[in-house]
């Protein structure tokens, strides 16, 4: 969907799609900030009693690894999303 815009080098890349490129990064990286903070915010709120914790620390650790997968995946997530639609198909040979 995106044609390489995220996984390909930047020498292969012309400026239209290093401009789209740098526009997905900076989007998802926005929002990244957004969710850790979030997540920040909810575990030191839910995790105020230190050993005596309610959260597990197995708990911790998949939440830690969901945030990783979300910094790595984001940004290809939002370069689909950003990607402007193909122009349509002309049919030449249909009356219409």
């Amino acid at each position: 969907m995106t044609r390489g815009l995220t996984s390909r080098r930047e020498r292969e890349l012309d400026e239209r799609q290093l401009a789209a490129r740098l526009r997905a990064f900076a989007t998802s990286h926005q929002a990244t900030t957004v969710v850790i903070f979030a997540v920040l915010v909810a575990t030191m709120v839910a995790d105020r009693d230190g050993r005596e914790s309610r959260i597990p620390g197995a708990a911790l650790f998949l939440i830690l690894f969901a945030l990783l997968a979300t910094h790595t995946l984001l940004p290809l997530v939002v370069a689909a999303w950003q990607t402007p639609d193909p122009p349509p198909a002309d049919d030449e040979g249909e009356d219409g």
